[in-house]
């Protein structure tokens, strides 16, 4: 058990500070937006807005970046490091799925914290302090962007949040590893950029179906290429 989890330690040094670095990076930016923006706008204006929302995607196709390339292609230290442990072929791919999915989960509780955090200072700028509940509340319901990270109530937005989310990870993680062989993969890329559109709130659910479901896919065609590979390695 202890080689496997050097695998998942070898993961995480190779990008976990870039990560964090990103991540640190939108959230000041989308403060930063929301701040200028804040007078005589509507929370969910201002949630929605389009320099907001580029500042999460941009964060999310940072992260992406971070963890699928930042560990180098064949003969990266990365590389290197996992051939000399003794662990099975596949093991170096699901370690490193695990963190990428690990590292989605953390870009998705960073996005939300911000939001939440600015829910708050919003409702202290135009004196709603006492009604920050139901002010966060409503807007979680007519914001598109708080609505994909919060749902609330809305099953079939959290079903689509978690199936994009999951696949995002999925993929960020089996890039990494892909890249050792030299095929670097841009769907992790592709999928956190998507994320800058947002059609709309309740009720809107094609696209962040689409959205889910193509991250699903690129999680699975990337599942089906190590999969090939492990057994051709047996």
């Amino acid at each position: 058990m202890k080689r496997q989890l050097s695998l998942l330690m070898l993961a995480a040094r190779s990008s976990l500070w870039r990560v964090l670095g990103i991540l640190a990076a939108m959230a000041a930016a989308q403060t930063a937006v929301f701040a200028v923006q804040m007078d005589g706008a509507t929370l969910e204006a201002l949630l929605d807005g389009r320099l907001f929302r580029l500042a999460a995607a941009l964060g999310l196709a940072g992260t992406a970046a971070a963890v699928s390339l930042s560990s180098g292609g064949f003969g990266s230290r990365v590389d290197y490091r996992a051939a000399l442990l003794p662990v099975s072929p596949g093991a170096p791919a699901r370690w490193h799925a695990l963190y990428g999915l690990a590292a989605a989960l953390l870009a998705w509780g960073v996005q939300l914290g911000v939001v939440l955090a600015l829910c708050r200072l919003y409702a202290g700028r135009v004196g709603a302090g006492d009604f920050t509940g139901q002010l966060t509340v409503l807007a979680a319901y007519r914001s598109s962007l708080f609505h994909t990270l919060l749902p609330l109530a809305d099953g079939v937005r959290w079903a689509a949040t978690a199936c994009y989310y999951a696949g995002l990870g999925l993929s960020m993680g089996l890039g990494a590893v892909r890249a050792w062989s030299g095929r670097w993969a841009a769907g992790p890329l592709v999928l956190a950029l998507a994320f800058w559109f947002q059609p709309g709130g309740l009720g809107a659910w094609g696209w962040q179906i689409l959205l889910g479901v193509s991250a699903l896919g690129v999680a699975c065609k990337g599942l089906w290429y190590f999969v090939g590979e492990e057994e051709a390695g047996t």
